[in-house]
């Protein structure tokens, strides 16, 4: 089985003349897992054997040289659920209430997005929270850390 030990950054890994294009569809949880076997949108399989905390980012490229391919990731749609602030008061306000559960939290320049769980459901209508359920690829802005109290 093919191992891959290193990533090419979005943007830095440049087309290989003659080698084959393929994709790998991930979404978040399985783009923070640095280790284990995976299987390209085509089905080529192999291994990853990256360094520890390693993140795979939409457009990451992954290269298979013994079959001369690069495989290049894919951010998957995932359900998710999206605030729409106000006011600087409702992000900060808002970006507490879901840090404060210990939620990944997404920031764009006019939404909040989270993962789609009963428990953020919940929330957002226990609060009176306007919010909308959508799909959408999902980076967290902090990948998230342990945290005991």
């Amino acid at each position: 089985m093919i191992i891959v030990e290193e990533v090419q950054p979005a943007g830095l890994g440049a087309i290989i003349q003659d080698w084959e294009i393929d994709t790998l569809t991930l979404p978040w949880e399985e783009r923070c897992r640095s280790h284990g076997r995976r299987k390209t949108d085509r089905g080529r399989e192999f291994a990853l054997a990256l360094p520890s905390g390693s993140i795979l980012r939409q457009g990451d490229q992954l290269l298979l040289s013994s079959e001369r391919c690069q495989v290049q990731v894919q951010e998957a749609q995932e359900p998710v659920l999206v605030l729409r602030p106000l006011s600087p008061p409702e992000w900060a306000w808002l970006a507490y209430q879901i840090g404060n559960r210990h939620l990944p939290l997404m920031i764009t320049d006019f939404e909040l997005i989270c993962p789609h769980e009963p428990a953020a459901e919940h929330l957002f209508q226990q609060l009176g929270i306007n919010y909308e359920v959508s799909e959408r690829p999902f980076t967290p802005a902090i990948p998230q850390s342990g945290h005991t109290h």
